[in-house]
């Protein structure tokens, strides 16, 4: 497992919490997964759908799955930050947690974490079926799909 450790601070403005840096935890499985390039993308696009989803989502938690064709594997991953952040805030510490991972790829599995918020994909499932959230609809602004 490879770690990487990134010192920041977060200041309150307002009585929101803001991002200026934050304690990152990293963790990587040094394991390289099957049909690397696919399992890479299909990681990525599931990890860009969490980041878009779980700030969206009422309790800030999103849990979902993505199938690789090739291999007729399935890739897990999970997206949550605490409950007293706003909005913006969760959706910035989790895209800084998504970055993280995007560089754990195509290990079978990865783990990125701060105070405030976490990402985890993997392989193996970690998350029970009931836990998945439907995400779909959470994707969605209007007639088009948000991209951030």
């Amino acid at each position: 497992m490879c770690t990487m450790h990134k010192i920041t601070k977060i200041s309150h403005v307002q009585n929101r919490h803001k991002i200026t840096d934050s304690l990152l935890h990293s963790l990587c499985d040094n394991k390289t997964a099957p049909q690397p390039r696919e399992f890479q993308k299909a990681a990525k696009k599931l990890l860009l759908d969490l980041q878009i989803a779980a700030p969206r989502a009422t309790n800030y938690y999103a849990a979902s799955t993505r199938k690789i064709a090739v291999d007729n594997a399935t890739v897990y991953a999970i997206a949550q930050c605490n409950l007293n952040l706003s909005q913006s805030v969760c959706l910035e510490c989790i895209k800084l947690r998504s970055r993280s991972l995007y560089d754990c790829l195509p290990s079978t599995s990865g783990l990125a974490m701060s105070n405030i918020c976490f990402m985890r994909y993997g392989r193996t499932p970690f998350f029970r079926q009931n836990q998945k959230t439907d995400i779909a609809s959470l994707l969605w602004d209007g007639e088009t799909a948000t991209l951030l």
